[in-house]
């Protein structure tokens, strides 16, 4: 790794200046106070402690962030309402929401649509409603869609503090006609282990496509897996994204399939978000958290310091900075001794 630009004066090394004729060497030295050795140990001694410093932010473990688990669960695990003719209303689909500890209470509940325009909620027994123990209600959608394409949206469950139930799954297609309707939905439910629950990013830099992090859904029952969708959500899911090899897929017993996330932060900011995996299990939704942290970027020096190679990479930039600011330390203090020495 190299300099783009000459160091300043101060992080060159200069000549040591020689006793004048006939004067005893050191006495330049001693003049200002400080001994050659002295002088030397003292300028070394800000490098010592801006390196130590150094390796303690290197080597300090950042603190994980728990992710709660979200006190809602609903049946079915998604609203699937397969293609629906341009102009047409397919509806209504139900969704039975409950508690996932019934131990806890939520609520009051209010529910709203992130596509009101394509989906609309029908039937509301949920709205104004705190549930408790074994208490149920329930949500009603249905599908409108006008152009031709892929149409999806979450069925967002609040409370009226703000907190987060959970959210469902709504997806349908519009088409001139002709295709088939939605698939019934499996009648037998089947048991899954993941992988992984959890997918750390760390930190990268903001526009910067991460390399890929994935997690296993392995079909651990006797009958067929049907993974019917897979969605993000959570607060900031848009610095994410997947490549799903599991829906819409059945899954034999004893078969597996992978789902690959990607972490494209926009802002130098933590964020957190879930992949919620929608399938004919009881748990469903299965939710994979995600995190990561957008790395600010490297600042460019001013007013002083040492300019860096802008292709330097994160560790060479992090070394580069630290090494910059212990040379502009020692630049100062080999600058006042002089001055000192000088005198």
């Amino acid at each position: 790794m190299r300099l783009v630009s000459p160091l300043p004066d101060f992080c060159q090394e200069k000549p040591s200046p020689r006793p004048r004729n006939g004067e005893p060497r050191g006495s330049g030295w001693q003049s200002g106070g400080h001994p050659l050795e002295s002088a030397k140990e003292n300028r070394m001694k800000p490098l010592r402690l801006s390196l130590l410093a150094l390796l303690f932010l290197w080597t300090r473990t950042p603190a994980a962030q728990a992710v709660p688990l979200l006190p809602l669960q609903f049946t079915p695990a998604a609203l699937q309402f397969g293609v629906v003719t341009l102009g047409d209303t397919f509806g209504t689909l139900m969704i039975t929401l409950k508690l996932r500890d019934p131990a806890t209470s939520f609520g009051p509940i209010r529910v709203s649509l992130s596509d009101p325009r394509h989906f609309t909620v029908e039937s509301d027994t949920c709205s104004g409603a705190t549930l408790s123990g074994a208490m149920e209600c329930q949500v009603g959608a249905s599908f409108s869609p006008d152009v031709f394409g892929h149409y999806s949206s979450f069925l967002v469950v609040l409370d009226e503090a703000g907190n987060l139930g959970n959210f469902v799954p709504l997806e349908g297609i519009g088409a001139e006609g002709g295709f088939p309707g939605p698939p019934a939905p499996l009648a037998t439910e089947t048991t899954v282990s993941l992988s992984t629950d959890l997918l750390d990013f760390g930190t990268q830099p903001p526009g910067v496509l991460s390399g890929g992090r994935g997690f296993t859904l392995i079909n651990t029952g006797g009958s067929d897996l049907r993974v019917q969708a897979t969605t993000f959500g959570g607060d900031a899911p848009f610095n994410y994204a997947r490549i799903d090899a599991c829906a819409p897929q059945l899954v034999p017993p004893g078969g597996t399939c992978t789902v690959t996330a990607f972490f494209n932060p926009l802002t130098a900011d933590p964020t957190q978000a879930a992949l919620a995996v929608t399938a004919n299990v009881p748990d469903s939704p299965l939710i994979v958290a995600l995190t990561g942290n957008g790395a600010a970027p490297f600042p460019t020096p001013s007013g002083g310091g040492c300019a860096l190679n802008p292709g330097a990479t994160a560790s060479g930039a992090k070394f580069l900075l630290g090494l910059a600011h212990s040379l502009f330390l020692l630049g100062l203090i080999y600058r006042k001794n002089i001055s000192l020495a000088s005198r």
